[in-house]
């Protein structure tokens, strides 16, 4: 049973399939030193449902402040459990950096920012949303430090 359900995560978790987040989500981001480590979080948050549709629906004027909704504890569910799955991605997150660098799509500088050199389009219908998400995801890291961000989201370890 366990090699069924490590089967089906491989098939869902594809590599092929899941890159383009990440140059939708990088064609939005200014070069900064270290952005790269924000890679980290766009599969965690673009793919939990509950942040996705947050995400989506934010703006310009959104913030990480707007998006964290912390005058409210009990509304921060976007952010639940969040560290847990940033470890749970890290291995396919590096793999679909890899992969992306690989085709020419990325470029890593000396400073660990981030360069979209060829745009991707999304080729699975079922991660539409998902796609929509990681475009909009700078909305809510704008004007912010690397470590800050990580540290607002509660992620204290890669």
């Amino acid at each position: 049973m366990n090699k069924y359900i490590e089967s089906l995560s491989k098939v869902h978790n594809n590599v092929f399939v899941l890159t383009p987040l990440f140059i939708a989500f990088y064609k939005n981001v200014e070069p900064k030193p270290n952005n790269i480590l924000l890679s980290y979080l766009v599969l965690p948050l673009v793919l939990y449902k509950v942040s996705q549709n947050k995400i989506r629906r934010s703006n310009a004027r959104s913030n990480i402040y707007t998006f964290l909704n912390s005058k409210e504890k009990s509304k921060r569910a976007n952010v639940y459990g969040l560290p847990e799955r940033v470890q749970e991605y890290k291995n396919i997150t590096n793999q679909c950096l890899q992969y992306a660098i690989d085709n020419n799509w990325l470029q890593i500088n000396e400073d660990l920012s981030v360069n979209v050199l060829e745009e991707q389009n999304n080729k699975s219908n079922n991660l539409e949303v998902a796609f929509k998400a990681s475009q909009k995801l700078y909305n809510i890291f704008k004007d912010l430090e690397v470590i800050e961000i990580y540290r607002l989201l509660g992620v204290k370890k890669l």
